[in-house]
């Protein structure tokens, strides 16, 4: 519900925000917000199929 996809999305902006007002981590970080979980982690699926980074 709209709960669900505004905390995840509430939580991720910190999270990038956090590692940005930090040092530098010594590896690439990567934050990537999927749709498509309640029908069957589809989202997810199709980046691990074809990722803009390799995996």
């Amino acid at each position: 519900g709209a709960w669900d996809n505004a905390s995840g999305t509430a939580g991720l902006i910190e999270m990038a925000r956090a590692f940005k007002a930090g040092p530098a981590p010594k590896r690439t970080v990567v934050f990537l917000h999927v749709t498509a979980e309640e029908q069957g982690l589809l989202g997810s699926e199709a980046y691990a199929a074809d990722p803009v980074y390799p995996l």
